[in-house]
């Protein structure tokens, strides 16, 4: 736990600048001090090889994302889903980077559809 007032002051700031980048749920300091220090861990650079390996895998991708994701640029979110395996590309208008709370329903039965798909075709393919 951070006890420094400059650690409270930096929180404090981040849920600020969350709000300014358009994050509408509720956040609270701690919550935003955990998301940054796991991004510390995330390897963005080598997201484009990770993409590549996924793509000759040939292993199909069901991707949402909506485009008024405040941390997440629309165009980004495309841009990955076009540099991975082919399948379900699903956009919405609302939702914000929390999709998979805001759309639970609608993902769920996509994806639960979109693996039915894939389990009748694996059936169906010459052995």
């Amino acid at each position: 736990v951070d006890s420094t007032g400059l650690q409270s002051s930096w929180r404090a700031a981040l849920v600020v600048l969350w709000k300014m980048w358009g994050w509408q749920g509720k956040v609270t300091a701690s919550e935003v001090a955990i998301v940054h220090r796991r991004l510390l861990f995330v390897d963005f650079e080598r997201q484009a090889e990770r993409s590549h390996a996924l793509k000759l895998s040939r292993i199909p991708c069901y991707v949402a994302w909506a485009t008024n994701d405040g941390l997440i640029e629309a165009e980004l979110s495309h841009q990955l889903s076009q540099s991975l395996p082919a399948g379900p590309r699903v956009v919405f208008a609302h939702g914000g980077h929390h999709i998979h709370k805001h759309h639970a329903g609608e993902i769920a039965d996509g994806i639960l559809e979109f693996l039915a798909l894939n389990e009748m075709r694996a059936s169906a393919a010459p052995r």
